[in-house]
């Protein structure tokens, strides 16, 4: 899998950051076919993080963007509808996301970029994160460090 030329990575990466972005953008009536089916496999696959400038005090990196939404929520800065707005979209991952237990506390969470639901989802919170004076950031990678959880949709990985 690595013995792929140069080029041929490069507008790989090209495609991904480009299908990620169009669902962030969220644009197209079906943002679910933007993104490419990646194998279920780990090795080579793309992970997708959304942090806050915040840093979180067990992991000391910046804070994700579950954490970051939970803060505002529970502030007094946040306008009672973007409140409303956040505990509906907080919901639908408290239902359909897995919480593991047993994570060491320095272990960061990476959405897997062929989790579509998750991925096309996360967006709203982003939007009123921002709305309301957050800075988020995203960034990818195909290697989270020490991989501790896995599921369909999401990793837990301490970084190296």
């Amino acid at each position: 899998m690595f013995a792929m030329g140069y080029f041929r990575r490069k507008i790989r990466r090209g495609r991904r950051r480009a299908a990620i972005q169009a669902v962030a953008n969220a644009e197209a009536d079906d943002p679910f076919a933007l993104l490419p089916a990646s194998p279920n496999v780990i090795e080579g696959q793309d992970f997708l993080r959304l942090a806050a400038v915040e840093i979180h005090p067990d992991s000391a990196r910046p804070a994700g963007v579950f954490a970051a939404a939970y803060w505002l929520r529970d502030s007094c800065r946040c306008r009672l509808e973007d409140k409303q707005r956040l505990r509906r979209r907080l919901r639908w991952f408290e239902r359909n996301l897995t919480i593991p237990r047993d994570i060491p506390p320095a272990a960061i969470f990476w959405f897997r970029a062929d989790g579509r639901r998750c991925v096309h989802r996360i967006w709203g919170i982003v939007r009123t994160l921002r709305a309301n004076g957050s800075a988020i950031r995203m960034v990818t990678t195909r290697q989270p460090g020490r991989i501790v959880y896995c599921d369909a949709l999401q990793i837990a990985a301490i970084p190296d």
